[in-house]
Order: structure tokens, then sequence, then C-alpha cells
């Protein structure tokens, strides 16, 4: 469960990361770097189903916004509302 408390202290450095960028330019690059060692950390220990699932749902997600997909769904969905 290590590895959950690090993936998820990651995101909230990088949140923070992205407000301090506007003011504090060290802080945002440490808090930056942090993410990146604790991202990586607790990828590394999280179980093996979890290390094949992150890339897997992250590729569906790039997928599904991508233009191709949005167009893809727009004209599926308006064919729908033509037939019916």
């Amino acid at each position: 469960m290590l590895w959950l408390v690090l993936i998820l202290l990651a995101i909230v450095f990088w949140t923070m990361s992205s407000h301090l960028q506007k003011s504090e330019e060290i802080y945002a690059l440490a808090t930056k770097f942090a993410s990146l060692i604790s991202s990586i950390w607790g990828f590394l220990i999280a179980p093996s189903i979890v290390q094949l699932s992150i890339p897997i749902v992250l590729l569906g997600l790039i997928f599904l916004s991508s233009p191709q997909a949005i167009e893809y769904s727009s004209k599926a969905s308006a064919s729908r509302w033509r037939k019916g």
C-alpha cells in the first residue's frame, strides 16, 4: 500500500509545482523533481497487476482524447440520431 501513497504524493507535488511555477521557480523545480522520484519509486514497488494496468489505462485515455476518436464518436452519434 506504500506504492499508492507514493503515487498520490507525486500527484500532490506535481499540482503544487504547477501553482508555484508562476511565482517561485526554484521551489517549482524542486517539487517536480520530488514528484518524479516519488512516482518512479511508487511505480517500481507496486504489484505487477498495477504496473500493467496503469499504462493500459493511460493508453486508453490517450486514444479516447485523440482527435480521430473524437471525430469518430461524433460521426457515430450523429448517425444514430438520424436513424432514430
